[in-house]
């Protein structure tokens, strides 16, 4: 399995923010609800970044919010 990267974290999150500026700032900032208060940074730092990009793909069938 290819491990997901931050490159295709912030792809994935790029149409999401006003700006790349703000798709980092939330990458490295911002804790996702589920995982114990860490950022995707962190969980790709993990080698989990797979879990981040299932995070937005339940995001958008509206699982999480």
């Amino acid at each position: 399995m290819t491990q997901v990267t931050e490159a295709d974290i912030k792809a994935l999150i790029a149409s999401r923010f006003a700006s790349e500026r703000l798709a980092t700032e939330w990458y490295d900032t911002q804790p996702i609800p589920g995982f114990g208060k860490l950022t995707a940074r962190q969980l790709v730092e993990q080698g989990r970044g797979d879990e981040v990009a299932l995070y937005f793909t339940a995001v958008d069938w509206g699982i999480h919010a």
